[in-house]
């Protein structure tokens, strides 16, 4: 009787009565389910009615224009002209499932999408057709989206509900009827709209939201239905769910056409008694025709058994959500699958290998009973564990410790721990923590935060009530807990609409931020006070919002620590706040630390050592002291003092400071010395070496394998590999040497079925997956390294090389000239991008070095055996490389490659060739430090006057370059060409191919890269504004820089190690630099031209060093204030003098001490101090005057400032009001002048006041009077 109600409802969704819109649709099988799905039509007297859901769909942001969400049950669309968080929508239909066979039929077709959200805002949104249908849901992102037709197929206006809305789009289906397929794109209409959608990933209780394409046709009578090929399945065993796999059913019209049929139901199937052929039947309009299957008992032979103390768990529980966990059952053949049950009705069929399940959609405070079963191939089904479940977030049973009530927060039980730009307010209207004034800039993972002031101990519960202001743009919110210090906690934060992944589980470790878990979209529902709480169980913590559970994580760095709040803006508010669990009351001081040791490292630097410190609360910090002042403070019991001199003596002693700031006696006092001379070079610096250490491991995504996070670790690894070159055994901060954590990148690349290695492409992803390439071909010259794989895992790595020399042939041969790469996935043309071609060619040149050169390469090219080779992948788990060349299959693959590859005429045995080639396409632009378009300035850097070899060529080709909406210049684009650029030009010169072509090539090649360089730098460190895909895209700078792409170890590895050819290692050679210098640099002057250029001391002027002759230096260091400000690397060609010069902009009025260091290898010369004096940085003073001279309330207001420093900015204010603000073009000293129309003033008198602004502040004029007589 269960199994026969049960059919009846399956009946009446497919004759479409339980679905939205009169339309029944295929029911989506949740995840791990092996319930099968049918789609249905609705039967009328005239018309036909057909929906059919996207073959694909998804929604792409271009605040992360290279991030794909097809995987996501929601579709998201946002227009905002203010910023770069818009999202547009794409969908995609097989027009076969709509089965048009007539278009004079069509009576209507109509795209129909629902809305989840009810708080959104409303609005148009249009509907517009996409040409190009190549795009794929899981690789689609904004960059690469195809662009739709400008004019819309319809607009309609969103309301609040949550339904189904229709779009109109029958005569453009009726003029493409015989496509293969159709796009849609959906885009908003209004600024500051954002709406989300249900994906066809979104199935709620069998009715589905999914978007669909509905088609009302005539009805052309059906005769007859035949069944042409039954479903595969045809034997069954009691419990058994139908299923439908191959089924194939034609239909005969009256006019003579058969045509498949997509649209059908079946009755008759009853699994509950056995039986041979029971017959199954199919019906369609009227019309019916039957099939026949076999239901057999179960053999009891050898039913399933469960292992000993099987038991069923529940994790996560909460108002409706649980994760159900089982262990696997076994059997002496095969288990097939397992049955969930409530009670006694089954709620989910689940395949053999499903041995966890979310359950979603419960019903609160209700108590569930679950039970499992486990199945094999003859029908036997033996009852697995049983647990009773309460659908509630049950209370804690920790006591409670903090309790603050809404409206009772006070702010001097709280302390703002960061506060990144110093700008952060936070106060407590109405008696709740909110943040007023915010940092907007900072590196800090959390720009502003504030700690309470209680710490607790191991487990805790936080619950407290949240909310975000009903606003359209962007917002967020962070709970903070374990917070040791402003480099130390973790945070659980939620954003309204997820931009820029700001929703998860995260923790911070020396400032370095690291995702644990990230949330689903939408989760907050601005307006409105949420619960939120976390838990932390042991190292699992557990978030729930409204009592829901929405995600975990472990962490295991921190077992205490402070709670505390942050935002990024004004938006939030915390209204109550509790928290359960141990506080941590601090009794005694820390004990000191003890085995403490100190030896030289180097000529420059002293590794310091030591026993961790005891402590009742824990230790939170160490502080070093050098020669009796405090050098520095860590985390760590290991520090590493740099910068220092040859031969220099000096003395440490550290202490310990616990949670409550208790600080410990002194450890023993050592005195350490360093080297006289290094054995071997080293250019590193141990602080940058420590965060390439801390860069979370390398690993791929496939279609997003250029995100920023594979660049950066992907750089880390680079980085760390060149140091090693020098020295794999050198070790950081925490003891961890460089060719460890090489060994635990590599092998996280490699572990089977992880989809963790690069995916080999040969498309646009090379910018990044070059990376892994060159390091895993330094890796086999490294023996340190090496010689610690496996030969199984040399063996994937060889294969990885092998996949990645075809994906390079796929799409920079010669003879090739796809538009897609191997994948298959869109937007690629090898001429189009330098950093592609940077990627492809360091990948090619890497891969047949590694393979053993030009011969090897070719002939492993020529004898491609893609069903061998497709064999080895599956075998070595290289499942992201087998995916992509499934994606183009044998037949083309092997077309494509089986020739040997040539890049622009030349071969793989000429790669000094290759690499002139690729310094002339990357570096080919005339230097610059503006870029206009149809006049109009649209990308510049700060600062230009100091911008070196300007009119030369060398400048990178993305700094001048083009895109489909006109000019594109951008210092990010560039830097993730440079480090593939700069990167390969490293190996060359490891390899020897540097010095294999003419000394005049390699010179022109080597000023390609120096002046591409410089540019570069000096366009990181004074900010750059770029502009691109029609529009300006800020200012980027080298943190911004930094945080996409690695930055600063780009920069010391250019600087320190690729601009000095004589110290790069050749292949198993130790390098030594050739010194001219005998003696320390000789003496150091300082001079300045501050007021040389204008007769204006303003703030803008430069600081020249001079060493005039003796022994030279070849590092300078320029402090201001006592501040490092400027580090160079200088030649060494003593004894003739030495000097250069740093620029200096934008100084406010005041007083500025400069000195220099030179140092070489035998110590460092330091120059006397100068001072500067800065008077005039602030615009001079501007005078206003009018026309009105006729008193009629119509007049002029102009501005002059006759001469002296200009201002960037001009207010005008009326009786104290700002009506008008204008920038003005710079030209200090030259006169300023602007102009501002007053109309239509009624009688009185009105005070206007001028003010000049620039960086250094604003200037105001004495206030003019303007009287208005008569109208």
């Amino acid at each position: 009787m269960r199994r026969m109600i049960a059919l009846c409802l399956v009946w009446a969704m497919l004759l479409g009565l339980l679905s939205p819109g009169g339309g029944a649709l295929a029911y989506a099988a949740g995840e791990g389910d092996t319930n099968q799905s049918t789609t249905a039509s609705v039967n009328e007297s005239a018309y036909k009615e057909v929906a059919v859901k996207p073959s694909a769909d998804a929604y792409t942001l271009n605040s992360r224009a290279d991030t794909n969400y097809g995987s996501w049950d929601v579709l998201v669309l946002k227009r905002d002209n203010n910023s770069n968080t818009n999202r547009k929508i794409y969908t995609r239909f097989s027009m076969a499932d709509l089965g048009i066979r007539d278009p004079q039929k069509v009576v209507s077709v109509t795209l129909q999408v629902y809305r989840t959200d009810t708080t959104g805002t409303t609005g148009g949104v249009g509907v517009y057709p996409v040409n190009d249908n190549s795009w794929q849901e899981l690789g689609i992102t904004w960059n690469n989206a195809p662009a739709n037709v400008l004019d819309p197929l319809a607009i309609v206006t969103i309301g609040p509900a949550a339904k189904f809305y229709e779009f109109d789009v029958t005569d453009y289906v009726k003029s493409h009827w015989q496509d293969e397929a159709l796009s849609f794109a959906l885009l908003g209409q209004v600024h500051g709209q954002q709406i989300t959608f249900a994906s066809k990933e979104q199935n709620a209780a069998g009715v589905g939201r999914e978007p669909r394409l509905v088609l009302r046709t005539t009805q052309t009578p059906l005769t007859s239905i035949e069944v042409v090929n039954p479903p595969s399945k045809a034997v069954y065993y009691p419990g058994d769910k139908l299923d439908l796999t191959g089924l194939i059913v034609n239909g005969h019209y009256e006019d003579g056409s058969v045509t498949p049929l997509t649209a059908y139901s079946v009755s008759g199937f009853d699994s509950s008694t056995p039986g041979a052929a029971q017959p199954i039947t199919v019906t369609v309009e009227d019309q019916t025709t039957v099939f026949y299957v076999d239901v057999r008992p179960p053999s009891g032979v050898n039913p399933p058994i469960w292992p000993a103390g099987s038991s069923l768990t529940a994790t996560g529980t909460s108002k409706t959500k649980t994760m159900l966990a089982w262990p696997q059952a076994l059997d002496n053949e095969d288990i097939t699958g397992y049955r969930l049950f409530d009670g006694e009705n089954i709620i989910r069929t689940l395949s053999s290998d499903t041995m966890s399940l979310q359950l979603t959609g419960l019903t609160p405070s209700t108590m569930y009973h679950f039970r499992i079963e486990a199945g094999d191939s003859e029908g036997n089904w033996t009852p697995g564990p049983e647990l009773a479940v309460l659908m509630e977030l049950r209370p804690s049973a920790l006591p409670q410790v903090t309790s603050i009530a809404s409206g009772a927060f006070d702010l001097a039980a709280w302390t703002v721990a960061v506060n990144s730009d110093g700008k952060s307010v936070w106060e407590t209207p109405s008696g709740n923590l909110a943040l007023t004034t915010y940092a907007s800039a900072g590196s800090d993972p959390l720009r502003n935060v504030i700690v309470h002031q209680t710490p607790f101990l191991g487990d805790f519960v936080w619950t407290g009530k949240v909310m975000v202001a009903p606003r359209s743009d962007w917002d967020d919110l962070a709970v903070v807990f374990n917070y040791i210090d402003e480099k130390n906690y973790c945070f659980v934060s939620l954003n309204k609409s997820n931009d820029d992944a700001t929703n998860g589980i995260f923790r911070v470790v020396n400032n370095s931020l690291v995702q644990l878990r990230d949330f689903e979209l939408g989760l907050l529902k601005p307006g409105t006070a949420q619960d939120l709480r976390i838990d932390r169980l042991g190292s699992i913590i557990r978030v729930y919002l409204d009592g829901d559970y929405i995600g975990e994580a472990e962490e295991t760095q921190y077992v205490n620590g402070q709670v505390g709040f942050a935002s990024a803006n004004d938006r939030v508010t915390l209204s109550e706040m509790n928290v359960y669990g141990t506080e941590m009351i601090d009794l005694l001081s820390p004990v000191a630390p003890g085995q403490f040791t100190a030896g030289a490292q180097s000529s420059k630097a002293i590794r310091l050592a030591w026993t961790a410190s005891m402590d009742d609360s824990g230790i939170k910090l160490y502080s070093v002291y050098r020669d009796g002042e405090l050098l520095g403070t860590t985390n760590l019991t290991a520090y590493v003092d740099e910068g220092l001199t040859r031969l220099s003596a000096h003395s440490y002693y550290v202490t310990a400071t616990d949670m409550s700031n208790k600080v410990s006696a002194p450890s023993a006092t050592v005195i350490a010395t360093t080297l006289a001379q290094d054995l071997h070079p080293f250019p590193f610096s141990h602080s940058l070496i420590d965060s390439a250490l801390r860069e979370p491991l390398l690993q791929y995504q496939l279609s997003l394998e250029w995100t920023s996070h594979s660049l950066r670790s992907g750089t880390a690894l680079m980085y760390l590999m060149t140091a090693a070159l020098y020295n794999p055994a050198y070790k950081g901060s925490d003891g961890t040497m460089i060719k460890e954590r090489i060994l635990a990148h590599i092998r996280n690349m490699l572990v089977p079925g992880s989809k963790r290695e690069p995916g080999a492409s040969g498309s646009l992803d090379t910018s990044s997956t070059s990376l892994a390439i060159q390091a895993l071909d330094l890796a086999s010259t490294i023996p340190a390294v090496w010689d610690l794989l496996t030969p199984e895992e040399k063996d994937k790595i060889t294969l990885i090389m092998q996949a990645h020399l075809v994906a390079a042939h796929w799409g920079h041969d010669d003879d090739n000239n796809f538009s897609t790469g191997i994948d298959q996935l869109g937007n690629f043309n090898k001429g189009w991008n330098p950093n592609y071609v940077e990627g492809a060619i360091a990948s090619a040149l890497a891969t047949v070095r590694y393979l053993g050169g030009a011969a090897k390469a070719n002939e492993f090219l020529l004898s491609f055996d893609y069903d061998s080779f497709m064999s080895k992948l599956q075998a070595a788990g290289l499942s992201s490389i087998a995916w992509t060349f499934r994606q183009t299959g044998k037949a083309a693959l092997e077309a494509a490659v089986k020739n040997e590859f040539t890049f622009r005429g030349h071969t793989l045995d000429q790669p000094f060739e290759w690499m002139k080639d690729r310094a002339l396409i990357m570096y080919n632009k005339t230097v610059k430090a503006q870029l206009y378009s149809n006049d109009t300035l649209r990308a510049f850097v700060n600062n230009p006057e100091g911008l070196p070899n300007v009119g030369i060529i060398g400048m990178a080709q993305e700094f001048d370059s083009v895109d489909a909406n006109g000019i594109r210049s951008d210092l990010d684009y560039v830097t993730r060409g440079w480090n593939n650029s700069i990167l390969s030009l490293l190996e060359a010169y490891y390899y020897g191919v540097a010095t294999s072509g003419s000394p005049e090539d390699l010179a022109s090649i080597q000023s390609r890269y120096a002046i591409g360089s410089t540019d570069l730098i000096y366009k990181a460190v004074n900010g750059y504004s770029g502009y691109a895909k029609g529009k300006s895209l800020g200012i980027r700078d080298a943190f911004t820089a930094d945080a996409n792409v690695g930055y600063y170890w780009l920069k010391e590895l250019w600087e320190n190690v690729i601009s000095q050819p004589s110290l790069i290692p050749a292949r198993n050679v130790i390098p030594v630099p050739d010194d001219l210098a005998v003696a320390k640099p000789g003496t150091v002057v300082l001079s300045d031209d501050n007021g040389q250029d204008t007769g204006l001391l303003d703030g803008n002027y430069k600081v020249t060093m001079h060493m005039w002759y003796g022994d030279n230096g070849t590092r300078y260091k320029l402090y201001e204030n006592d501040v490092l400000i400027d580090t160079q690397i200088l030649m060494d060609q003593s004894p003739n003098a030495q000097s250069t010069a740093t620029f200096i902009t934008n100084k406010p009025n005041g007083t500025y001490k400069y000195y220099a260091e030179l140092t070489n290898t035998f110590g460092t010369s330091r120059s006397r101090d100068l001072t500067v004096t800065v008077q005039h940085a602030a615009p001079a003073k501007p005078v206003l005057a009018s026309d009105n001279w006729d008193g009629d309330g119509n007049f002029n207001v102009n501005m002059n400032m006759w001469w002296g420093t200009n201002g960037t900015t001009y207010n005008l204010y009326e009786n104290g009001t700002l009506i008008h603000s204008q920038g003005l073009t710079v030209n200090t000293p030259s006169a300023q002048f602007a102009s501002f129309i007053i109309t239509n003033k009624e009688i009185g008198t009105y005070a206007y006041r001028g003010e000049l602004v620039n960086y250094a502040g604003a200037t105001s004029s004495n206030t003019m009077i303007v009287k208005v007589t008569k109208h």
